[in-house]
């Protein structure tokens, strides 16, 4: 948490007094005895900026990592005297049992198994990843254009796979319309993105409306994370640059080449395979 977040020996010592109640209930005692107040049960900025030595004005900022990953939440009254709580999400995570943030559920879903990455999509990954990599610690989206969902989807599995990345899920029109709304979003994926390794990719539609389209452009030009684009047409997105590729229906051999992996080449599946050969046959089944 301090590397991914960046944060100083004295924000690190701030969540972990703000860890203590939540851990042993014993500590509420010697919080009380540090304000002199049996009343006061509870940790602030200006008791632990008191008692370390390390302390600095700066971790109370709302651009500090503290305050900006939403480590911690400040609760009602002044900067130094308002109670502090540390982010249910990040005392499951100091607990070793890390998970996805309940607020992140409604808006991402993780990338489920899809069918392998084709041949050319494969090489359309080598020149994604060539290029991507060589932005160097830049952050450039990338954009997958075509019709059709799959091949996207395997496409951004593909390069989750290769660089060790947990991808999820996000559909354009799920993006809440309001500024303070996606903030929050960006804030909780960001976060969550960070800690473990994960990339987002975002699918458009056609029917995706205007309001829409300015939510994905904004979305995206705040993200500080790897974010994939899957759009059906060729539009731009946002202020940043973009790596795109165009990708297609598997070819009618790539298709049964995926038949073949998926169901095998024993006896068992010979006559379904021999079924499926027929219908490829009579259908074109890249129309």
């Amino acid at each position: 948490v301090c590397e991914r977040f960046g944060l100083s020996s004295f924000e690190r010592t701030v969540v972990l007094l703000c860890a203590g109640p939540e851990l042993d209930g014993r500590f509420v005692e010697v919080l009380a005895q540090a304000h002199g107040d049996s009343a006061r049960t509870y940790p602030t900025f200006g008791l632990a900026l008191a008692a370390w030595p390390e302390a600095h004005w700066s971790a109370l900022a709302p651009w500090a990592p503290l305050r900006h990953w939403r480590l911690i939440e400040l609760g009602a009254g002044g900067l130094t005297s308002a109670p502090l709580r540390i982010d249910e999400w990040l005392l499951h995570v100091l607990a070793g049992i890390a998970g996805v943030d309940p607020r992140l559920t409604p808006f991402v879903e993780p990338l489920v198994s899809t069918r392998p990455a084709t041949a050319d999509e494969s090489l359309a990954v080598d020149g994604l990843l060539g290029a991507w990599l060589g932005y160097g610690d830049d952050i450039v989206p990338l954009q997958l254009l075509g019709p059709h969902r799959e091949p996207k989807r395997a496409v951004f599995a593909e390069i989750c796979r290769r660089l060790g990345w947990n991808g999820s899920i996000i559909r354009s029109s799920d993006l809440p319309a309001a500024a303070h709304d996606r903030e929050e979003l960006t804030r909780l994926w960001e976060r969550h993105a960070r800690l473990h390794a994960a990339a987002l990719l975002i699918e458009g539609s056609d029917h995706d409306e205007p309001a829409c389209r300015g939510a994905v452009e904004t979305f995206v030009d705040r993200l500080a994370t790897p974010v994939v684009l899957a759009l059906p047409d060729d539009r731009a997105v946002g202020h940043r640059p973009l790596l795109s590729v165009v990708t297609g229906k598997p070819s009618r051999a790539e298709q049964r080449e995926l038949w073949d992996s998926a169901l095998g080449t024993d006896d068992e599946f010979g006559s379904l395979n021999g079924t499926l050969d027929r219908i490829v046959s009579q259908f074109d089944l890249n129309a």
